[in-house]
């Protein structure tokens, strides 16, 4: 399907456990999220819109840097891949987020980037 790609990358950065991403373009697209921990985690979920994408088993500490990729579906803790630590997983590279305001959380505190770029038909 032809798609226009926006070349700014639209980006929110908040400390906490959840921010509002607000969606512009006229059809859906696919985040790259980053929470670094602010404190130590076990088995993290990160979710959007209160539906869980992955989580990673163990403990993670805080400082450690969790980011992925909805497109690829890669999975990275502080750059290294952690696909092996997945005990749960429902990013589909088909899965966009449709404009529209939606919020993405983090199950532990910490500072939370997502970063995407509006798309249209």
């Amino acid at each position: 399907r032809p798609v226009l790609y926006d070349v700014i990358q639209r980006s929110v950065t908040v400390e906490g456990t959840e921010t509002a991403v607000q969606i512009g373009g006229s059809t859906g697209t696919q985040l790259k999220i980053s929470v670094e921990l602010l404190e130590d985690a076990q088995d993290l979920v990160i979710a959007a819109d209160g539906y869980a994408l992955f989580a990673i088993g163990g403990t993670i500490t805080a400082g450690q840097t969790v980011e992925t990729d909805m497109q690829t579906g890669a999975v990275l803790i502080d750059g290294e891949h952690a696909e092996s630590r997945l005990i749960y997983t429902d990013m589909d590279p088909d899965v966009e987020l449709l404009p529209g305001k939606h919020t993405i959380s983090a199950s532990a505190r910490g500072t939370i980037t997502a970063r995407w770029h509006d798309q249209w038909l």
